[in-house]
């Protein structure tokens, strides 16, 4: 199979030739641009300067030669701006901490990589109520409520200015995804709609009574324009102890869900697999980057993706990503034998 049908297979919850795999499709499912230097040196690829594609999270760009070598199946195609809304329009030159040579991207709007790989880009102002945007980073002179604590006390005691806001911004949601549709057509195979967390490692921000009242109806709406319109999948980005919410995300018409932690409370990767794994694609949760990835020995590694594969993979339904990015100080030798370890698998 190639990339994109491997994916494909894997959203309509068949059987791939494989795993498919992700790293950079998303801002959620990357790498911090200090490994990537890392990984071109392990690979013995072309000597070259890590491009940092968002300087918010410092992650960088994985160029084709090493998609190649990680065995991507994803490619973004990046919105105009970076998430500080800087136009990505020029490089310039950085040095990081430990003296590695950068080169910003502030934005070049850039083609996939490869017809072969699906292709993921964000929906532009879907993020409702996603606490990173509150504070407007990227407005001169944000207005309104900016306030993080003031955000969720709104959830209850503001109800209906909320309501407002967000009906608002789903109409603008609509135009752009018209827009998207008519420059992108079903070229594009992966809508990334919303990154708003509601879990914590232990629990929620709000209750599934404000997420159905307050979210839900909106979610729907933009889902089902999407799913009405084009044959695109939708993508939900949501950290955290959300298994009571998981019906709510199906309800609401997603049909991925990322970065599927089963590290925190009540989310037991045989439970989330039994319930809804023919009902929703779970994309990542393939290693711990809070503890095995970083910290950990690589038998280790090799032993938790095996674990989560064998539980995640059969049937599809499942795209093998880390939970949540790959952070700076990542041991190399770690992730190449989560690599090594998902070779593995598909061999067997």
């Amino acid at each position: 199979m190639t990339g994109k049908e491997r994916i494909k297979a894997a959203l309509n919850h068949t059987q791939p030739d494989q795993v498919p795999v992700d790293f950079g499709g998303c801002m959620q499912t990357t790498i911090h641009v200090s490994v990537i230097a890392c990984l071109r040196n392990h690979f013995g690829l072309e000597k070259r300067r890590v491009k940092v594609d968002e300087p918010y999270t410092m992650m960088g760009q994985i160029d084709e030669d090493l998609k190649v070598a990680l065995g991507v199946d994803v490619d973004t195609i990046p919105g105009y701006n970076t998430f500080f809304g800087v136009p990505r329009d020029e490089w310039k030159e950085f040095v990081t901490m430990s003296d590695q040579e950068l080169e910003w991207l502030k934005d070049r709007m850039k083609e996939s990589g490869s017809s072969e790989r699906a292709t993921l880009a964000a929906v532009p102002g879907a993020g409702l109520g996603d606490i990173a945007c509150v504070p407007g980073p990227w407005m001169k002179d944000p207005k309104g409520i900016r306030d993080i604590q003031e955000w969720y006390m709104s959830t209850v005691l503001r109800k209906d200015y909320l309501h407002e806001l967000f009906s608002r911004q789903t109409d603008v949601v609509i135009t752009n995804l018209k827009k998207m549709f008519a420059a992108l057509g079903n070229n594009l195979d992966i809508a990334w709609v919303c990154g708003t967390d509601f879990g914590t490692q232990n629990s929620t921000f709000c209750s599934l009574e404000t997420f159905n009242e307050l979210y839900k109806p909106y979610y729907q709406k933009t889902n089902n324009w999407i799913h009405e319109n084009t044959e695109w999948k939708t993508f939900k980005h949501c950290c955290g102890a959300v298994e009571g919410f998981m019906e709510g995300f199906i309800e609401s018409g997603f049909d991925i869900i990322n970065p599927v932690q089963w590290t925190a409370d009540g989310m037991e990767p045989k439970l989330l697999k039994e319930k809804y794994g023919s009902r929703i694609t779970f994309w990542g949760g393939g290693v711990n980057t809070q503890a095995t990835l970083p910290f950990g020995k690589p038998e280790q590694v090799r032993e938790e993706v095996l674990r989560s594969c064998e539980v995640f993979a059969p049937g599809g339904g499942f795209v093998f990503n880390t939970i949540h990015n790959i952070q700076a100080g990542t041991p190399v030798a770690n992730v190449v034998a989560m690599l090594d370890a998902l070779k593995e698998f598909n061999r067997n």
